[in-house]
């Protein structure tokens, strides 16, 4: 931290401008003689008349999607320049040669040697087996190239190509009268209005830029939209659908429409039964020869085609509609199974089981995992969720659903093999941790057991503990506490913070009590429910104070489908007890301060949430993403209600509140948002854009403040990085001490990060943070801090900064150097970072911040 604390923004200002200067040069250095660097592609589209259109242009075709179908791209170029040409720019040749010679005899000696010890060890033992001869080490140079880019090289067949894709690319939207022009412009051969060659600096000499002008033309558009269908049976099934045909008389041709009607058209019929069908059978004809700029298009579907084996002839027949006829299961089955395997039978719920042991997970759960039945239309995504339901048990290793048809019956007889996995697992793990500046050890043991009542109940008994350097929430400067306290410089060089806890949490897959009714609400089955409950204790001992928390929490979990996912919690209690340290309670005491007292006093919580996700990353066919996370918590409402009903006495008249079990319990409402948007800029670079906030009440019980661990905080490695967690706000309020414990009732965040590649296992990352936290309540100790609708605006901070993300497979380990922009602490006119001058007073509330993270901030 002390080396960051040497160098202001200014500094780092500085480093960014020169390493944009030195990305810069010497682009064309490896560019053989005659040759020309691309540099850059144009893609200008223009209507007949040559006037050019904005980026979503009337045509309906951006300059992004023709950009997509372009044969040769430039060099890959990051935020701070061509960064990975650079990087095989700065290898030389000629010491590459020498070095492959020097490092090729080094290893041919190797060779020599292993040869001769393999032939007398082979004469001694025919059964040796000869050591493996050991490979040139790559030089210096060759890594630098390997983890860089050559340059690209203007190359004509490319531009050929790549005309010719994009007039392809404009015909399959309609644009059958496109016209595709490319030319290329060469840096040092430009001419100015009198003829003359320009002058061009050094650096971009052996440039070249290529310029594709496309003209559209007028777009063809549908006339006419027909079912060609010879079958009368798909006639008859698909007529539902005809009413939502994508493609419609009117329309612009485009033939993404013709393959969403035909996924369409054939997800349609594999729900109703057509086992056998695929989009392969749907076919359009398209008849342009209609003029005006119209066609007709006409649907058509070919008959299932088999091969005649006595006529050695192919032969077509109308498409089937299979029925269910039996559903076997193999709950122990493996891969070595054959016909010869001695099975026993069970049936329950008409479902027959063929198992070889004992079974060990109940078959009626089992039945209760199959969505189809017999007798039942054959549904492909009831087959599809079924595989799904049996894999989220847990309990198994592989799930494999086949088929066996019966064409003459056009009946399907369902065989699902089940293989099992173990049900009982023991794991060990240790981490280092690193917060804010300080380091930790922790580590944690599990016991799992993924079916311990025989209903595929999952168990988990888990032991965790750590201890790590924490700075005193009674901040740096101590003297004037009691001896029980030292400096923040000795703190942090000792591991002062201890924690451990055991947890239990039972998982069972059913929405115990509501799953019937609700089912019934939504008229189907829930694909993949878990009721969940959990107790633990947490036992945390810190230099301020020592803290126990009990928490006991029963819920319900319901993946709607794939990215959505529910969380209702209705049941959370959570007793928390806290030993203050003197010095702790002494700084308390001489600030008078009710809302830091309050938030660090014993207290039950006891009340419950609910909690919506959306996971947008989920679905690999999206290539712009989002993630959205809003909770909304409860707590002590009913039970001060409770108790207000039957007229219970205060157990504490002056705050006019009641306990339980001798101990105040908490009351307030909080919600919270988290909306993340993940736009890529191409296949390993994107810019991720965040937005969270929230808001909680205190309420009549425990009305001075939200619970410290229910209450907001801004900054940390996950937060506005340029600040320490806990350390800024509320508001403007400014804090001469530097305490930890900057906590409040109204949050909100935005962050902006760019990540881009560098090498092939390591990331950049250019961000800028922003956000603050707020009191709802007047707090005469935090002047500044009330949340005031025409003052929030200017008491928004921002911190920006770099950071790489190294990824090692198995996680992701991040650094992040953020410094503010803009520090609320300040009087207005002096908070960012060019007002008021620089000066040594002004310098600490600027420094650099170091983070380290394991994972994505967001």
């Amino acid at each position: 931290m002390r080396l960051f604390r040497k160098y202001s923004p200014l500094h780092f200002f500085h480093i960014f401008a020169l390493s944009g200067l030195l990305l810069s040069c010497s682009q064309t250095k490896y560019v053989p003689e005659g040759s020309y660097l691309l540099s850059e592609n144009e893609i200008i589209i223009k209507n007949d008349s040559t006037v050019s259109f904005s980026l979503l242009n009337k045509t309906g075709v951006t300059v992004d999607e023709l950009d997509a179908v372009v044969k040769q791209q430039p060099n890959r170029k990051i935020i701070i320049g061509k960064f990975h040409l650079w990087l095989y720019n700065r290898s030389n040749q000629e010491k590459i040669d020498k070095k492959i010679v020097k490092k090729q005899a080094k290893a041919d000696r190797k060779n020599e040697k292993i040869k001769r010890k393999n032939e007398k060890k082979q004469e001694k033992d025919p059964d040796y087996v000869p050591k493996s001869f050991v490979e040139r080490k790559l030089a210096f140079g060759e890594n630098l190239r390997n983890a860089g880019e050559a340059p690209v090289i203007l190359d004509s067949m490319k531009i050929n190509k790549t005309a010719k894709q994009m007039n392809l690319y404009l015909v399959k939207k309609g644009y059958f009268d496109a016209v595709v022009k490319d030319s290329v412009v060469l840096m040092d051969q430009l001419l100015d209005k009198n003829g003359d060659q320009i002058k061009v600096s050094k650096k971009n000499r052996q440039k070249a830029k290529v310029v594709y002008t496309v003209i559209p033309n007028e777009p063809y558009t549908i006339k006419s939209y027909k079912r060609v269908i010879a079958d009368e049976k798909i006639v008859e099934v698909l007529k539902p659908l005809k009413v939502d045909s994508v493609i419609t008389a009117g329309q612009n041709f485009n033939t993404d429409r013709l393959e969403k009607e035909r996924t369409r058209i054939t997800k349609y019929l594999l729900e109703n039964g057509f086992y056998f069908f695929n989009k392969e059978f749907i076919f359009f004809k398209v008849d342009t020869t209609l003029g005006d700029r119209k066609v007709d298009v006409k649907m058509g579907i070919q008959n299932f085609k088999y091969k005649d084996m006595v006529n050695d002839t192919m032969k077509d027949k109308p498409h089937q509609k299979f029925i269910i006829k039996e559903i076997r299961i193999y709950p122990d089955f493996h891969p070595k199974d054959d016909e010869s395997t001695n099975y026993a039978t069970l049936t329950v719920n008409d479902i027959d089981f063929y198992h070889k042991y004992k079974m060990k997970i109940r078959p009626q759960l089992l039945a209760s995992t199959v969505l189809f039945k017999e007798g039942e239309l054959y549904k492909k995504s009831l087959v599809d969720a079924t595989y799904k339901k049996f894999m989220a048990l847990g309990n198994y290793r592989a799930v494999n659903i086949k088929f066996i048809e019966n064409e003459e019956e056009g009946t399907l007889i369902a065989l699902i093999r089940l293989e099992p996995s173990k049900a009982q697992t023991f794991t060990a793990a240790t981490d280092g941790t690193h917060t804010n500046g300080l380091f930790g050890v922790e580590g944690s043991m599990t016991y799992t057991h993924s079916n311990v009542f025989g209903g595929a109940e999952k168990l988990q008994i888990s032991l965790a503990g750590g201890i790590e350097m924490q700075r005193l929430l009674t901040g740096e400067d101590t003297t004037s506490t009691t001896s029980e306290v030292s400096g923040v410089e000795e703190i942090a060089n000792t591991f002062n913070t201890l924690e451990f806890g055991p947890k239990v949490s039972l998982q069972i897959h059913r929405l115990l009590f509501v799953q019937n009714p609700l089912e019934k609400i939504l008229r189907k089955k829930l694909s993949n429910p878990n009721t969940e409950f959990s107790a633990s204790l947490n036992y945390q001992r810190r230099p301020d104070f020592k803290r126990s928390i009990e928490e006991f929490s029963f819920g319900w979990v319901y993946h709607e489908s794939a990215p959505f996912t529910w969380r209702v919690s209705p049941l959370i209690i959570s007793a928390v007890a806290i030993d203050k340290s003197t010095a702790f309670q002494n700084i308390i005491d001489e600030l008078n301060d009710r809302f830091l007292a309050a938030s660090y006093q014993d207290h039950i919580i006891a009340g419950g949430k609910i909690s919506f996700v959306y996971n947008g990353q989920t679905d690999k066919k999206v290539k712009n993403t989002f993630y959205i996370q809003s909770t909304f918590e409860s707590a002590g409402n009913l039970l001060r209600a409770s108790y207000d009903l039957a007229g219970i006495p205060y157990a504490n008249d002056s705050l006019q509140s009641y306990n339980l079990l001798n101990i105040r319990f908490a009351q307030f409402v909080k919600l919270s948002l988290d909306l993340r948007y993940y736009f890529p800029l191409s296949k390993k670079s994107k810019i991720v854009y965040r937005v969270a906030g929230g808001i909680g009440k205190p309420l009549s019980n425990l009305k001075e403040a939200l619970p410290f661990e229910k209450s907001f905080f801004a900054g940390g490695s996950n937060g506005i990085r340029a600040w320490k967690a806990r350390t800024l706000g509320p508001g403007s309020y400014s804090d001469s001490e530097l305490r930890y414990d900057k906590i409040g009732d109204i949050h909100m965040e935005g962050n902006v990060e760019a990540r881009f590649p560098l090498m092939s296992w390591i990331e950049g990352a250019l961000f800028v943070d922003a956000g603050n936290i707020w009191l709802l309540n007047e707090d005469s100790l935090r002047t500044g801090g009330l949340f005031d609708k025409k003052e929030f605006l200017s008491e928004i901070a921002f911190g920006g900064g770099f950071g790489l993300r190294f990824d090692l497979d198995f996680f992701v380990i991040r650094l992040d150097v953020a410094a503010p922009i803009k520090n609320p602490g300040l009087p207005t006119g002096k908070r960012w970072i060019w007002e008021a001058g620089w000066s040594d007073e002004r310098k600490p509330y600027y420094r650099p911040q170091f983070n380290l993270g394991i994972g994505y901030p967001f």
